[in-house]
């Protein structure tokens, strides 16, 4: 698990309707995860460790203009996987939704669009950093000439673009930042 979050609950509130009565474990095991097991696969190893040991009172010049965009994608993509398992409780008794006495659980078409369009929301913050990242490349050059298993090869062929945002049938090319 990250030793260093990279983004706490005030980063969420300030980019994500969030209830003020909200339990921010979840928030955190969910944003955790996300960056170790995503936002470390988009930097690569070397570029997400340097910035981990450099987070938060020494950061380069370049980490810090990257920050923004790591960020956005860290509370986006995880604020995704939140809404998949927001209202679900472990108990001694298995998995309950959540269901206090003023309020009724959302649908599943509910939870459905909400967490379309939280992926939707995700998918473009991830294209975001990327596209940074590859137009600023000269400034991370971890990044530039990693050899890890970054999707750094298919950078020309799908222009950038991972998400396939802009329609279910392929991708769009990403606009600039």
């Amino acid at each position: 698990m990250a030793t260093v979050s990279l983004v706490d609950i005030t980063d969420f509130r300030e980019r994500v309707i969030l209830s003020q009565n909200l339990n921010s474990d979840r928030i955190k095991i969910a944003s955790n995860l996300v960056q170790e097991k995503q936002l470390q696969r988009i930097l690569c190893t070397q570029l997400y460790d340097e910035i981990l040991s450099e987070y938060p009172d020494n950061l380069s010049p370049a980490n810090e203009a990257l920050m923004p965009f790591i960020k956005d994608f860290l509370v986006f993509r995880s604020y995704y996987e939140y809404v998949a398992t927001g209202n679900i409780q472990s108990t001694p008794a298995g998995f309950r939704i959540a269901n206090p006495t003023d309020s009724v659980a959302a649908s599943s078409e509910d939870l459905q669009s909400l967490g379309g369009k939280a992926l939707s929301d995700a998918n473009y913050y991830q294209d975001q950093l990327i596209n940074f990242l590859v137009k600023n490349e000269d400034n991370y050059p971890l990044w530039k000439n990693s050899s890890c298993n970054c999707p750094a090869d298919l950078r020309p062929y799908l222009r950038n673009k991972f998400s396939g945002i802009g329609s279910p049938f392929g991708y769009t090319p990403i606009q600039d930042t």
